[in-house]
């Protein structure tokens, strides 16, 4: 395996970088009739601002499998929510947004400038072996969007009738407790989902159906949401849930079971098979029907446009038809504190039935043993001594006090990567017999700062974390075959 850092970008918003994430998808920008750009899409919250950027990818063989070295990271798009006390904790990629049925204006890009002594744009600057150049892009600036044409008031127009098959919704979530649902087509609010009573800590997509979105919360509950309609799916919390925080919420690769973390030191896992009634419950929700709202889309633009110096992340342009009654689950089929003694911070299942949690510096890799293979009922209470540790790795370097720092897993399952508070990015191999580190990858060479982040791309060649000063790294991966 060949690690080599490619270029790194530092946001200028002074805001911290709490969670970066990958699209699945495949950016194709088209340079003539015979050639193609591709590009790789991630987006990064912090503070109030959310920007997506793209990555080229070059030496395309097989659908989406790129074999050459990835290019710079390029601003492609950012937001600003109309609350500037807004923090967002968590971004992700998920569901797929809709197509209008017929050509439709989009909006003109207006740039607001940054408020810097000299009136002009900082600069950001690419460092690395591969790029060295600056540009006069800047995250600091975000985009403003107005109707290209003001006395068009005509509304979207938008089949809903029709499956959604644009690209993937950009979904945000922090301490203003709503989940902020883009849609980077059309360049605006798609939905807001509301119901959680505090701070949203964490947002993880089903892995099957990507319109499932898990979404963990300091009102100590973890809830599913269907972004087709938006409908508020299931509650997991009470007599036997989460008694603080929930900081993490990770999917089984079958989507048939959630693990979840939190601030009580308690590792949590529920059940979601068929049969059960949140399986009953996601299907349910499917025969919600969404309807546009008219009052959000016929509004003057002009009139919007003088009302707000930010993209307004206020009016959402769907809403449910119908009301749906989220299912309630207070029983976990296994909760466990003999794994962790510290507030729990990220979890995953890797290898089915393998799980990874992390608290403090310690990532555990563990297995849960909460059913009997001869009745695989589901028994309450919730069975907590029944857990098998095989390995931990530890993060140097790394305060035991200091807490939401995320590993990543690699689409493979073989690696894991992890941040420190020393700018620093450890690769270990779960495989390996040692739980030595394979590599230390260092984010700022001149900056100690706390690394809260780290993502793999879909095709794990790709790795990047995301720091406390503004700044995201990114490294190429290359493995022998």
């Amino acid at each position: 395996m060949k690690v080599s850092k490619t270029t790194s970008v530092r946001e200028e918003h002074g805001c911290n970088i709490y969670s970066i994430a990958f699209s699945q998808d495949i950016l194709v920008e088209e340079l003539n009739n015979r050639n193609k750009c591709y590009y790789r899409t991630f987006c990064s919250c912090a503070g109030p601002y959310v920007t997506v950027y793209k990555i080229q990818v070059f030496d395309l063989i097989d659908g989406d499998v790129f074999t050459g070295p990835s290019g710079p990271m390029l601003v492609h798009q950012s937001y600003v929510d109309v609350h500037p006390e807004e923090e967002f904790w968590a971004c992700a990629f998920g569901g797929r947004s809709f197509l209008p049925t017929k050509p439709t204006k989009l909006p003109a890009l207006k740039k607001q400038q940054s408020n810097s002594k000299e009136g002009k744009p900082k600069k950001r600057k690419e460092q690395g072996s591969m790029v060295e150049c600056e540009e006069e892009a800047d995250t600091s600036m975000h985009e403003e969007f107005l109707s290209s044409n003001d006395d068009d008031d005509e509304p979207l127009r938008i089949n809903l009738d029709q499956q959604p098959t644009g690209p993937q919704l950009l979904c945000a979530a922090g301490k203003n407790r709503t989940i902020q649902v883009i849609d980077t087509t059309q360049q605006k609010l798609w939905m807001s989902l509301q119901g959680h009573g505090d701070e949203i800590n964490c947002l993880k997509f089903h892995p099957i159906d990507n319109n499932i979105l898990a979404s963990a919360s300091n009102d100590k509950s973890v809830r599913l949401w269907n972004l087709r309609n938006g409908t508020n799916i299931a509650i997991l919390a009470g007599h036997e849930g989460h008694k603080d925080i929930v900081l993490a919420a990770g999917w089984h690769p079958t989507g048939e079971k959630l693990v979840t973390g939190g601030h009580d030191n308690l590792v949590k896992i529920w059940n979601m098979e068929e049969g059960t009634d949140i399986h009953k419950a996601m299907q349910d929700s499917y025969k919600i029907e969404l309807t546009q709202n008219e009052t959000a889309t016929t509004k003057s633009s002009r009139q919007k446009a003088a009302k707000r110096q930010n993209l307004d992340l206020s009016q959402q342009l769907v809403q449910a038809k119908d009301y749906f009654k989220p299912v309630i689950c207070q029983f976990p089929i296994h909760s466990t504190h003999k794994v962790h003694y510290q507030p729990v911070d990220c979890v995953d299942f890797i290898v089915s039935p393998m799980l990874l949690t992390k608290a403090s510096t310690k990532i555990v890799l563990w297995y849960p043993n909460y059913v009997n293979e001869e009745n695989p009922a589901v028994v309450h209470p919730a069975p907590a001594d029944l857990v098998a540790t095989f390995k931990t790795f530890e993060i140097a370097d790394t305060p035991e006090e200091v807490f939401f720092y995320r590993f990543a897993t690699c689409p493979a399952g073989k690696l894991v990567a992890a941040g420190n508070s020393q700018a620093e990015v450890f690769l270990f191999d779960v495989d390996a017999k040692s739980s030595n580190a394979l590599a230390k990858l260092v984010a700022h060479p001149k900056i100690a700062t706390h690394v809260r982040m780290t993502a793999f791309s879909p095709d794990g060649r790709i790795l990047l974390c995301c720091c406390d000063d503004g700044t995201i790294a990114k490294w190429d991966i290359r493995t022998k075959n």
